[in-house]
């Protein structure tokens, strides 16, 4: 499997020893074709370029806002565009994701962020209005248009899963 994985489907730099992350090899796709379509849906369509670029001015924010390697960034959203754009952003921020299904209970989401170390949440500007605000997360609406700078160089990004009972390092 890793054989495949690795070598022949290319996934992997060089010898396939090592490979690379996510977000890298996304960056590599949206420059070798920026003008073609990564996602077409309801909202609308996307090309790889308008999306890398959408996914970097977020990550910067989330830089700013102290996301980084070591940091758990939550994302409440819907499948959507905007959910693409956070995982490539928090994964360019270097941070590592925590995803919660848009269908969580407001008050379990609001005891997960009162008790994990999730310093930042982007949600869904819908579900945003379910939210009270009695957590400690900065919480960002997604599906905005804020041009913000680029990000500094991403280390070993992840996804991280929180189960209930069980505590966070």
């Amino acid at each position: 499997e890793r054989f495949q994985l690795c070598v022949e489907w290319g996934w992997a730099g060089g010898d396939g020893d090592e490979l690379e992350c996510l977000h890298r090899l996304f960056e590599a796709w949206a420059a070798r074709t920026p003008e073609a379509l990564a996602i077409v849906s309801a909202q609308g369509e996307i090309t790889y370029g308008e999306l890398d670029r959408r996914a970097s001015r977020l990550a910067g924010r989330l830089q700013r806002l102290g996301a980084g390697p070591d940091t758990l960034v939550g994302i409440w959203a819907a499948p959507s565009e905007d959910r693409i754009t956070a995982i490539l952003a928090v994964l360019k921020a270097g941070a590592a994701y925590v995803p919660f299904d848009p269908d969580y209970p407001v008050p379990r989401l609001a005891t997960i962020l009162q008790t994990a170390p999730i310093p930042v949440l982007l949600a869904d500007e819908e579900l945003l209005r379910r939210l009270s605000a009695d957590h400690p997360a900065v919480v960002v609406g997604l599906g905005g248009t804020e041009e913000t700078d680029e990000t500094d160089e991403p280390a070993e990004p992840a996804v991280a899963g929180l189960a209930s009972g069980v505590e966070a390092d």
